[in-house]
């Protein structure tokens, strides 16, 4: 699986998109020349809030997230819904508050040095 920058229309025919997600940077993952999951998100120097990711695949979204800990120092999973807190914390994500949105919470990640 390949992950590179992409833009917005390369993810609009995902079942799950909705224009109105926050995020203005994607990444997509590519498994045979087909685009297979994405990511939406924020990044500053060394910062990313993953806002939504999506893929049709088993292994896309932790090649997403291996990604992720390799281009920043600190991560936070915005809006994670009750399900995806198990992925999340596979990863080293800890449950930090809860955000008030229909009991989602926004786990966070800090590389360690």
């Amino acid at each position: 699986m390949e992950i590179r920058q992409a833009d917005r229309s390369e993810i609009e025919h995902f079942q799950l998109y909705d224009a109105d997600n926050a995020g203005e940077e994607f990444i997509v993952v590519e498994h045979n020349d087909e685009i297979v999951g994405y990511a939406q998100y924020n990044s500053g120097r060394e910062d990313a809030q993953i806002f939504f990711m999506e893929s049709n695949i088993k292994g896309a979204g932790r090649a997403m997230i291996e990604w992720f800990q390799s281009e920043f120092v600190e991560i936070g999973a915005m809006n994670a819904v009750e399900t995806a807190r198990p992925f999340y914390a596979h990863f080293g994500f800890n449950d930090v508050r809860k955000n008030g949105w229909a009991g989602q919470v926004d786990m966070f990640w800090y590389l360690e040095e």
